[in-house]
């Protein structure tokens, strides 16, 4: 239990350095963009502060429920961005917001199992994503005398920390999503064993209940051994 109180925390956490960068990035590109200029890059940013705050809140408070608003929200700013940049590379981040919600979903459900094998997809997805950018920024720097003229292109000011801001974004993000896939699959229940006997199965479930009433253990720990007990009774 202590495990996925931490994990829950630290992807928390990681999840609101990120959003304190992107925040960053947002302020500098309104403050050196033009009046009356297209404002899709700026309701894009708000569309991610907004989907970035949900889920760290509901990372906070546990809500898998909420991760999964959160989720969807982001993979609507990834598609808005994969449209306004005219880059296929945010797909990536699509696909692993995606597989996000599906996990959520299926602990909800308590079908798990398969979390266990494949938690790790979305931090790995959201890696190729930064391997890719980088590659990219990288490739835009050789083909561009200064890096003035580079960001002048895309319409923003050149600033070094809104490359080092940007590049620490993705970053923290990526550890966030390991850290949600570490905190799913330490959720996943072990498997009930079958051949061992469990007498007293109504009694043990009373006491677990007072256990609960007494706030000794969590709602989420009562509902695990009620369906311990109740699927080896199946």
């Amino acid at each position: 239990m202590e495990k996925r109180k931490n994990y829950a925390l630290i992807s928390a956490i990681l999840f609101s350095v990120c959003t304190l960068c992107f925040l960053y990035m947002s302020v500098e590109t309104l403050m050196t963009t033009e009046v009356g200029s297209d404002n899709t890059n700026l309701l894009s940013s708000v569309l991610f502060l907004i989907a970035s705050t949900v889920i760290t809140v509901a990372l906070f408070f546990k809500s898998k429920k909420w991760c999964i608003v959160g989720a969807a929200l982001e993979i609507a700013y990834y598609i808005l961005g994969s449209i306004y940049t005219h880059s296929f590379t945010n797909m990536f981040l699509s696909v692993a917001y995606a597989v996000l919600i599906f996990f959520f979903a299926q602990s909800l459900r308590k079908r798990e199992p398969i979390i266990k094998m494949i938690w790790f997809i979305p931090s790995l997805l959201m890696l190729l994503y930064l391997l890719l950018y980088t590659t990219e920024f990288i490739g835009e720097c050789m083909r561009y005398a200064e890096f003035q003229t580079l960001y002048e292109t895309h319409g923003v000011y050149f600033n070094y920390f809104r490359i080092i801001a940007q590049f620490a974004s993705c970053i923290f993000e990526t550890a966030a999503l390991f850290f949600i896939g570490k905190w799913l699959k330490a959720s996943t229940p072990a498997p009930v064993k079958k051949n061992i006997p469990l007498t007293g199965g109504a009694d043990k479930l009373r006491e677990y209940k007072e256990l609960l009433d007494r706030g000794l253990i969590s709602k989420e720990e009562f509902e695990e051994k009620k369906q311990q007990i109740l699927n080896f009774k199946l």
